[in-house]
């Protein structure tokens, strides 16, 4: 600082002295020097001797250079002091490259023979050009446990983490509709129509009859979009069309809004709502020998449930009511009848992704009427228990149940049910453009057939779904199922084998072809 502000204020003038001059040369200020006697101009000066220093201090010569501004950078010291030469100087410190193998030195090309040395010029450090990976290397790899080479740092080469390559985190559907935003609600409309041509539209070995159909349709898919609570909602409904053919003509329609509450951060409230019409199967032996139409089936029910968590511990209990019933057909109308059931159902957390649960259901069906035309009482009771797993995370989710069910018939004419029960559906993804689906279901459905108490159906499909490119998805699907007829020694089994194509023009349009 001293030196920082002799050089704001200026140089002294010429013979001038300054305290910090003196402090500067190694000088005592003047209060503390001798006076110097005045002598001719051209004489040689001479100073006193100090008498305040020690005798073996050595003598500095005097001297009205300007002070000093600055450290100097050529070498040359203004204090005058000696300086010691070194015999042998060090050689210029070169910056040193980072250690890493990234940096490499150019010190040009080699000079060729004969000619002269090019003159040398300091290093200079360049960036590398970074070498291609071929992809990510585990630890264990054995190009990495290889000594390295004499000299070479041996670095593992370990590939950047991209969230977008990771199997285990799903990737959206570019083709995926966006759908309308609806105050707090995601709405997705869709509509279907299809041309087709069925070659055994009553399903009969002896009556085989072809004919083309029509089938429009159309869809609703709306999803709220809350921080707390869920609802969700699906209307689906079409028409089938048989061309040439009379009686054989099926609607379709499905309706199930499901609902979540969130009371506590372990106790929820589930609800669901749910309606279907349809018809039953042509090849169904409940309907009407030489009807003019299939018999239409509507059914309407609701659920309400209360869960609770206790740490991996999940307990729920849920009560059903639903209600079944038949349209007439030519003056023949079947009774319907009323199936309340109690659902209590345990599951416990293996881990965040799989569950094992056990189940257990308790109904009863109560007809309209207690007896039929013919006498028969068809109100019955039954009892399911199943255990499976469920799986939430990854690349498997959904559940699968196994079990057991029997029903039980009041009347003595009417035989027990019972059987083994199948129920679930899993999805499997091995990787981002194969999926794999495992459905199976098992019902019991009520007959009007003298002796029999009902049909035992069960059903098992596997769908394999592979995408080629993300816009051309091919699946081929093998399915079968087993109608038993409890009383009778019929027994209904089918087999089906089919391959279908989707092309998806973009979110608003799929083209899609199917063979079965």
């Amino acid at each position: 600082m001293a030196a920082l502000c002799v050089a704001l204020h200026g140089p002294a003038p010429a013979g001038a002295q300054t305290p910090l001059d003196g402090e500067l040369r190694g000088q005592d200020p003047p209060a503390t020097r001798a006076p110097v006697e005045t002598r001719d101009p051209g004489a040689r000066r001479q100073r006193r001797p100090r008498t305040d220093a020690p005798a073996t201090t050595p003598r500095r010569a005097p001297t009205n250079l300007a002070p000093v501004r600055g450290p100097g950078t050529t070498g040359y010291i203004s204090t005058n002091d000696p300086r010691e030469r070194l015999r042998n100087p060090p050689p210029p410190q070169v910056p040193r490259p980072p250690n890493t193998d990234a940096w490499k030195v150019d010190v040009g090309d080699p000079p060729k023979p004969g000619a002269e040395p090019p003159p040398k010029r300091p290093a200079v450090y360049r960036l590398a050009k970074p070498k291609p990976r071929p992809g990510p290397k585990r630890p264990n790899d054995p190009a990495l446990l290889a000594p390295a080479a004499p000299g070479v740092l041996a670095t593992p080469e370990v590939e950047e983490y991209d969230p977008r390559l990771d199997p285990k985190i799903p990737k959206p559907d570019p083709f995926a509709p966006l759908g309308l935003r609806l105050g707090t609600f995601t709405v997705k409309p869709a509509i279907e129509a299809t041309l087709g041509y069925d070659t055994n539209v009553p399903r009969s070995e002896t009556d085989r009859k072809g004919a083309a159909f029509t089938v429009l349709g159309a869809e609703i898919d709306a999803t709220s979009d809350w921080s707390r609570h869920e609802v969700k909602a699906l209307l689906r409904g079409g028409y089938t069309m048989y061309h040439g053919l009379e009686g054989y003509d099926r609607p379709d329609v499905n309706l199930k809004i499901d609902g979540r509450f969130d009371v506590t951060r372990d106790t929820r409230i589930e609800t669901q709502l749910r309606s279907t019409y349809s018809t039953l199967s042509a090849y169904d032996p409940n309907n009407p020998v030489g009807g003019s139409k299939l018999t239409p089936v509507i059914t309407y029910g609701g659920t309400l449930g209360v869960a609770r968590d206790f740490g991996r511990l999940t307990v729920a209990l849920r009560g059903a009511l639903d209600r079944t019933s038949y349209g007439a057909v030519d003056n023949f109308e079947r009774d319907g009848y009323i199936s309340p059931s109690v659902i209590l159902r345990g599951s416990y957390a293996l881990s965040p992704s799989v569950k094992p649960f056990v189940e257990a259901t308790l109904d009863r069906r109560i007809y309209d009427n207690k007896f039929d035309t013919l006498g028969v009482m068809h109100e019955s009771t039954g009892q399911q228990v199943k255990a499976g797993i469920e799986f939430d995370r990854g690349p498997l989710t959904g559940e699968l149940g196994v079990g057991w069910q029997i029903r039980r018939y009041p009347d003595p004419t009417l035989p027990d049910i019972s059987g083994l029960l199948i129920d679930g559906r899993l999805v499997w993804k091995p990787t981002g453009l194969t999926t794999l689906t495992l459905r199976g279901t098992t019902t019991v459905e009520e007959s009007i057939l003298p002796g029999i108490s009902g049909t035992l159906r069960r059903d098992l499909s596997l769908t394999l779904e592979h995408a080629f490119r993300r816009y051309f998805i091919a699946n081929a699907k093998i399915a079968v199922a087993r109608d038993d007829y409890v009383g009778s020694t019929r027994n209904d089994d089918r087999l089906i084998l089919g391959f279908g194509a989707d092309y998806k023009i973009g979110r608003a349009m799929i083209f899609r072809g199917e063979y079965r």
